[in-house]
């Protein structure tokens, strides 16, 4: 039922902004935001049809669901902070935040950090969270960097042993 209810606000959508919603159309738009409940979807494309001068696309759905990728880094750096202060062995659940902590150091250098040199960091990782969200093939390239990394580390932690 959802999905026929966001269809049918994505057609008000184009009446609204003189635009045919056709069914491809609308295919391409549930593709874009497969994953996502249905029914926050039509809410956040509804805000969009009061607030939007022009036809809302699929990202402008998602930033009304997600928020920008500055609100995002934002909220993310609290958790920085926390992980930081509890354990240099931390692990955080967004891949964007782990991948920008690791390449600035690691949890370590956090944790270690005097407190006069927090903004500092906190402007870094912004800066870097913002490039990571807006450009998911850095990304991935910083992923599969880290995970080469963490193998080499672990192949070299084994070879230890065997000494």
């Amino acid at each position: 039922m959802s999905t026929k209810l966001f269809a049918k606000t994505l057609a008000a959508a184009g009446v609204i902004h003189n635009r045919e919603v056709s069914e491809f159309l609308i295919d391409v738009y549930l593709e874009a935001l497969k994953g996502y409940d249905m029914g926050e979807c039509t809410q956040a494309l509804n805000r969009l049809i009061k607030t939007s001068k022009f036809m809302p696309k699929p990202a402008d759905i998602l930033e009304a669901l997600e928020g920008d990728s500055n609100g995002q880094a934002l909220t993310a750096w609290p958790e920085v902070e926390r992980l930081a202060r509890n354990s240099a062995e931390a692990v955080s659940r967004d891949p964007i935040t782990e991948s920008v902590v690791l390449e600035m150091g690691g949890w370590g250098r956090f944790g270690r950090a005097k407190y006069s040199e927090y903004p500092f960091l906190q402007r870094e990782f912004i800066d870097r969270y913002k490039t990571y969200k807006t450009s998911p093939a850095l990304l991935e390239k910083a992923t599969q960097a880290q995970i080469g990394t963490r193998t080499n580390q672990t192949l070299k932690i084994a070879d230890i042993g065997r000494e």
